[in-house]
């Protein structure tokens, strides 16, 4: 099992990271759209989806607004009938809270913080939702980067 505490300086670092990751390659000019948009990973190679969400997540997290996500086709390896999804938990944003699920949300927070300051896969898309580590699939999923961002401004370890 993955352990849930993680040191503030290593969230830190991996929130850096992750930043800078979304930042400097996640956010690209997408044909026909009015602005940059967040694409998912560069395993995502065929046609593209915005989805407002993540943009709005991004904008929350840094002031920057105008910016949506792109998903491309599935990848080969992707399972969600197993797996812990980065998209799955971005979501769930969403609706934990208001739905008076902020414990619960605040404990998958720490376990994803865990998963993957301490991974060699940087931001996978899958966790094994039992033993809390990473699968193979997918890294730098922005998803992923996203709610690692978010949960680690939520719990306390960062903020831009």
């Amino acid at each position: 099992m993955v352990p849930t505490r993680v040191s503030e300086a290593a969230v830190r670092a991996a929130c850096d990271e992750a930043y800078t990751r979304l930042k400097e390659v996640h956010l690209r000019p997408f044909a026909g759209s009015d602005g940059p948009v967040v694409y998912i990973s560069d395993t995502y190679p065929g046609v593209w989806l915005e989805h407002v969400f993540d943009g709005v997540v991004w904008a929350t997290l840094t002031g920057e607004a105008g910016v949506a996500v792109a998903e491309g086709d599935p990848m080969a390896g992707n399972c969600w009938g197993y797996w812990c999804q980065g998209l799955t938990m971005l979501r769930s944003l969403r609706w934990m809270k208001a739905c008076g699920l902020t414990a619960e949300l605040h404990e998958n927070m720490q376990k994803w913080l865990a998963a993957w300051t301490d991974s060699e896969l940087r931001f996978g898309q899958e966790l094994d939702p039992f033993t809390g580590k990473p699968s193979v699939c997918s890294p730098y999923y922005s998803s992923t980067m996203l709610f690692f961002l978010a949960a680690a401004k939520e719990l306390g370890y960062w903020s831009l």
